[in-house]
């Protein structure tokens, strides 16, 4: 066993991976603890077979299997969704009556699997599952009941990704589409001959086409500013019960400690800063191993009241040579109640 995971056997997840391949391990301990080193991952399917150990994002679709296959989940996590503990959600149910669930993790996978549930409430003492179509009303109680309910599944960063827009092929800068920018900031293509990311460089599993890099200048930019209530109530962030996870991949160039920084600051209906800036990076060359690569950073608190609007910063700084190679891909800024 292992932790807080539960161990099915002749059980498989299909899909739900986290990263593109399997990783080898000797036993389902040893797969178990990668899972828990690893972030997002809350389950896992391990074969005793081939050794072969698949880190999971999510349990949906997890089902029964004919083969040799194990999967452990953390009872008390549910990917996607965000738990808030001694709180209830009165109400707003889709079922007439709760369903018997054995632990957080199993009714949370109920909810994915059910057309409009949107978030669950679940009592561990009775195992009573409820699934809801809202989160409206809900509010602390005191007894153990468990909520989760859906983080906001869109980023508000608008081509966080790079794959908006045409990418650098050569030796020229290609500006980021949908982003302000000073200096030689640029949307350029893995494997370009000019730049240092390749395909196969360790980086986000999900990447695309293209990343972003300060390319020319000692010290250049991008940003863009983001309108929260399009997305969420002020009166929500106004009762301090939104919460934000900002991420991104960023990274360099084997030995160079040219780097990237992403900064988060609010801004109220003037435009004036409420709260304090969150700031995630740099990764420097010995974060990287003195490896070319993009290593995941990211930070989450909740959106201080006032705010209605947020400016997302991306600072590139050269520190070697002439080339700027701080990197980023896969921006995101989600939303959470």
């Amino acid at each position: 066993m292992c932790g807080d995971f539960v161990r099915k056997d002749s059980w498989d997840i299909p899909e739900n991976d986290i990263l593109p391949f399997p990783v080898q391990q000797p036993d389902y301990a040893s797969c178990c603890s990668h899972c828990q080193a690893t972030y997002g991952c809350f389950a896992f399917t391990y074969s005793r077979s081939s050794q072969q150990c698949w880190l999971k994002k999510s349990m949906n679709s997890a089902r029964n299997s004919t083969g040799d296959r194990i999967t452990g989940y953390n009872r008390d996590m549910c990917g996607d969704f965000v738990r808030q503990d001694n709180w209830d959600i009165p109400g707003n149910d889709i079922l007439f009556s709760p369903l018997q669930q054995s632990d957080y993790a199993s009714c949370c996978t109920k909810c994915q699997t059910t057309s409009e549930c949107v978030a669950f409430t679940y009592s561990p003492s009775n195992q009573r599952c409820s699934l809801k179509k809202s989160t409206g009303s809900g509010g602390n109680v005191a007894d153990n009941s468990i909520t989760g309910y859906r983080r906001l599944s869109v980023s508000l960063v608008i081509n966080g990704n790079a794959e908006t827009g045409p990418c650098q092929t050569g030796s020229g800068v290609t500006h980021p589409t949908f982003w302000n920018y000073i200096g030689s900031v640029s949307q350029t293509h893995y494997n370009d001959s000019h730049a240092t990311m390749s395909f196969k460089d360790p980086g986000p599993s999900d990447r695309g086409q293209c990343y972003f890099n300060g390319q020319l200048s000692s010290t250049t930019s991008m940003w863009q500013m983001i309108n929260l209530t399009a997305a969420v109530s002020s009166t929500l962030i106004d009762k301090q019960i939104v919460w934000f996870n900002i991420s991104a991949w960023m990274g360099g160039w084997k030995e160079q400690d040219d780097t990237a920084v992403l900064q988060l600051t609010f801004l109220n209906q003037a435009n004036q800063q409420v709260g304090t800036s969150t700031t995630i990076g740099h990764v420097v060359a010995i974060d990287r191993g003195y490896k070319t690569s993009l290593l995941f950073r990211w930070a989450n608190a909740t959106v201080p009241i006032g705010s209605r609007s947020a400016i997302v910063l991306v600072t590139f700084t050269r520190n070697a040579e002439n080339w700027n190679d701080g990197s980023i891909d896969n921006i995101a800024l989600f939303l959470y109640f």
